[in-house]
Parts: C-alpha cells; sequence; structure tokens
C-alpha cells in the first residue's frame, strides 16, 4: 500500500493554526454593501473565499450566535436597530474579532470601540485602499496564499483540504486556491486558471446537489403551477432535513512534480450503477451527461470516479507552458 503521508518538503495548508487556514470564514453584514458584487471580488483577490451574508438584524444573531467569523465587514445598517446597539452587540460576540465597519458618508461618526481592531472606510472604494485596510487589521488573510505560492516557487508538494456540510456550504462561497497560486507562481497563465476554478465550481456543486441531496438534473425541467422548478424547491427542502444537510464533501487538493490533484467525496449514494461498479470508474467507463461533467472532462487530463461515483479524482498535468 503505498504511503499517503506528505514527504518531509511538503507544505499542508491545515498544518498551519486555524485562524491562517485557506478558507477564512468572513461576515459581510447590513442592508447596502452585500450586494455589492464587489466586494466579493475585492475579497477573493485577498485570498478570502468563505463568505456568509447576513441582510436583516435577526439573520445577524442567529450567524454570530452559532457560528464563529475570523472578520466581519458591516455597513451597520439594520432596519431601525440604534447603531451604539449594534456594534456592541457585534464586538460582544467575540471581543478582539477585527471588524470593518463601512460608512457611505463621510460625516457619518462610529462609535469608537477600543477593545475591538476596528478599521472604517467609505464605501464605495477602490481595491488597493481596501487590500491595505484589511491587510492591516488582519494579516492572515493573505498569509496563506503567499504561502502556497512560495513553497510552490521552491519545487516543495503543497496541499489544501477542507470539508463542509451541505449546510454550510449553501452558505459558504469556496474557491480553488492551489489553482490560483500555481498562477501566482508562474505555473499556469490566467484563462487556465480560471478554466480550473470552473472545474472546480461544478465538481463540488455536483457533490453537493446530486451527491448530497440526491437532486437529480431532470427535476430542471418539471415545473410546478408557479413555475419552480423541482430541483430548486426539493433543494431548499432537503437543506432543512437533517438525513441531507449534515452530510459532508470533503475537498484534498494537492500539487507535486508538476501535477494537480483534487479529490471529492460525498456522502451520497452514488450514481454509477451495474456494469461500471465491477471495474475501475475512469471517465471511459463513465458516459457523461449535462454540462458540469462534460466540462470536467475537457478540462481536465485525468477523471476517475470511485465509490459508485461519490469520490471523484481529478488531475491535470502542469508543464509550466501553460503560463506561456
Amino acid at each position: 500500500m503505498r504511503d499517503s503521508s506528505p514527504p518531509l518538503n511538503s507544505v499542508t495548508a491545515m498544518e498551519t493554526p486555524p485562524a491562517y487556514r485557506s478558507h477564512l470564514r468572513v461576515l459581510i453584514a447590513g442592508t447596502s454593501i452585500p450586494e455589492d458584487s464587489r466586494l466579493d471580488e475585492f475579497l477573493s483577490r485577498l485570498g478570502a473565499h468563505a463568505f456568509e451574508k447576513a441582510t436583516s438584524y435577526p439573520e445577524l444573531v442567529q450567524s454570530l450566535t452559532t457560528e464563529q467569523f475570523d472578520l466581519i465587514l458591516t455597513d451597520l445598517h439594520f432596519d431601525a436597530v440604534p447603531v451604539p446597539e449594534l456594534l456592541r452587540f457585534i464586538c460582544a460576540s467575540d471581543p478582539g474579532r477585527p471588524l470593518v465597519v463601512f460608512r457611505t458618508d463621510s460625516d457619518e461618526a462610529i462609535p469608537d470601540e477600543s477593545a475591538q481592531p476596528l478599521e472604517t472606510m467609505l464605501w464605495p472604494t477602490e481595491y488597493p485602499e481596501f487590500a491595505q485596510r484589511l491587510l492591516r487589521i488582519l494579516p492572515a488573510l493573505n498569509s496563506e496564499q503567499s504561502r502556497l505560492v512560495e513553497a510552490i516557487k521552491r519545487g516543495e508538494q503543497v496541499e489544501t483540504h477542507f470539508t463542509l456540510t451541505s449546510r454550510e456550504f449553501a452558505k459558504t462561497r469556496v474557491a480553488f486556491d492551489l489553482a490560483h497560486a500555481l498562477h501566482a507562481a508562474g505555473l499556469l497563465d490566467h484563462n487556465t486558471a480560471l478554466r480550473l476554478e470552473l472545474v472546480f465550481q461544478e465538481a463540488v456543486a455536483n457533490a453537493h446537489e446530486h451527491g448530497n441531496l440526491e437532486l437529480p438534473s431532470e427535476w430542471r425541467e418539471e415545473f410546478d403551477k408557479d413555475g419552480i422548478d423541482r430541483f430548486s424547491r426539493m433543494k431548499q427542502e432537503r437543506l432543512l432535513l437533517p438525513q441531507f444537510c449534515e452530510r459532508t464533501i470533503s475537498v484534498n487538493c494537492r500539487y507535486a512534480n508538476g501535477e494537480l490533484t483534487v479529490e471529492i467525496r460525498d456522502q451520497g449514494p452514488g450514481f454509477l450503477t451495474g456494469e461500471t461498479r465491477k471495474k475501475e470508474e475512469t471517465s471511459e467507463s463513465v458516459k457523461v451527461h449535462g454540462r458540469g461533467l462534460s466540462i470536467i472532462h475537457s478540462v481536465m487530463d485525468g477523471v476517475e470516479y470511485r465509490d459508485r461515483g461519490s469520490h471523484l479524482i481529478v488531475r491535470k498535468f502542469i508543464s509550466g507552458s501553460e503560463a506561456v
């Protein structure tokens, strides 16, 4: 049996303290900034890809009392709740957690909470100003990505991994950090990195929807009297049922010796049946259905299915010429 432990000259994301993992938890709270796509873009460029949004005061209370976040971005605009009360509640939920307050008016006063790492800035703003302010209070935002890039440049094996329940996945934005690190290290061009990101998104979405939630694609074409497709309706229902939403998606990404490998496991029953289970399930033994699998097969150099399809392994050979 092959030893799966990483070699001594390797870097694994989960070896670092929780606050320095690549998927930092960010809560975007308020009534205006959560809808601004520029904020998502800015955070992605900084290497923070796990977002949750609260657009009402009850949602804010629910989020802060049930989950942990590394950073909160807010405009402090929630219905008729006074700003000082909002700020006290946010700070009390985790004293010392970095907080960014956006102002839409240059004359708007923000109460001083000296115990909290706090930055205030006008919104909208430009990316350089945004990045400078955030890195001032949370250097960890970019440290993991930088660490991956430097390790790749040194020729070391690098690995990232995370596990989310489908309930968590439905509220979280994840990204293919390792592909972006390979681009930053000069081994991939921008377009190839984007194609790999698309493959990643399709693969984890398949694990979530078709795997854990057991939603067949055919349901997208079935509509009720209100015009709502069966797929969307059942997806919302199953995200409330523990037997579906508590199933996990585990993702492991590894780069070594010019080969990028991604393994994604879900806890669904799988989609392979009959003869395909009697042999090693490879891309040649599985008929491709739908846009998602078509994209995966067209971009990756190797596609392999195990455990009836609930375990996907995809590979891409990186020669460095992709960066030209």
